[in-house]
């Protein structure tokens, strides 16, 4: 496997090392470190954290530390590494993605410039809405302050601001389809049990159907929040969108669904796109 775009890469379980390892260089020094873990999903999570930490000099495997001339890619990791703990799971993942993208524009620390900024934030406007701009920028100043706070910026620097009329650009026009739950259930049975990579993809949308749940937390689900005596759901804070947490409880349908795919430690879905699936399924029950 190549190395990954946040530095670091994984390597899988082996008869000797049963869990996934994240290797990297930094510093000189070269890095190989249990995520004491099998699920690959978890590995990545840890493996990013692992990587923040020591390249952010917060982690005690190595004395290196961070410095104003170092890439944005280091700097950033520290960053992250030290607003994680505040975060929702979701929010940290969308800076993560941030911060990515800072790193490929802007490189270095010196590049952030008011002028460098509002190229970026017209650039951005011609690709995406103006409230996504917006968010990214949120984050982006945050770096910036916790820059100025540790020394690596001399004063404080206020980015400019997206302009209030501004729409930005609608990447597509999203299409709201009403289907009557006869279709929804003629969707659901023409899905296969699993992917050809054995995602339970039936489980997946009709726990959806019956639970009325978005994606982003059925794929944030663990085992751990399946009652199977109560039959009901745990949906944690960090799970949901809104950040409310609750005992969800289910129908016989749905319990019958997490009694077979909550099984054992970790996520109980896998981050994965099903939407293919999904298209084939409509079309296969005359649904185009």
């Amino acid at each position: 496997m190549g190395r990954s775009k946040q530095g670091w890469k994984l390597q899988g379980p082996r008869a000797k090392q049963p869990h996934y390892q994240v290797r990297f260089s930094h510093g000189g020094k070269r890095h190989c470190i249990s995520t004491r873990t099998r699920d690959r999903r978890e590995a990545t999570e840890v493996a990013a954290r692992l990587y923040a930490e020591i390249v952010g000099g917060t982690r005690g495997h190595t004395t290196a530390s961070t410095n104003p001339s170092a890439p944005l890619e280091e700097l950033m990791a520290a960053w992250l590494a030290s607003v994680e703990p505040r975060l929702a799971a979701s929010t940290f993942d969308e800076y993560v993605r941030y911060c990515r993208r800072f790193q490929k524009v802007f490189q270095r620390l010196p590049a952030l410039s008011s002028v460098n900024v509002q190229k970026y934030i017209d650039d951005r406007l011609q690709e995406v809405l103006g409230k996504t701009v917006e968010k990214e920028l949120s984050a982006l100043q945050g770096f910036v302050d916790w820059a100025v706070e540790h020394g690596y910026l001399p004063a404080a620097l206020r980015l400019p601001r997206v302009p209030r009329r501004a729409i930005g650009t609608r990447r597509f026009n999203p299409q709201v389809v009403e289907l009557s739950p006869e279709e929804v259930e003629s969707i659901l049975r023409e899905l296969p049990e699993t992917t050809s990579r054995h995602h339970p993809v039936r489980a997946f949308y009709t726990l959806m159907w019956e639970a009325g749940l978005r994606v982003g937390t059925l794929t944030r689900l663990i085992a751990d929040d399946w009652n199977p005596d109560k039959k009901t759901l745990l949906i944690r804070a960090k799970a949901d969108k809104s950040r409310f947490e609750r005992e969800l409880p289910v129908s016989d349908r749905a319990a019958a669904i997490l009694d077979r795919v909550a099984t054992g430690k970790g996520y109980i879905f896998s981050r994965v796109d099903y939407r293919h699936a999904l298209r084939k399924a409509a079309a296969a029950a005359c649904l185009p």
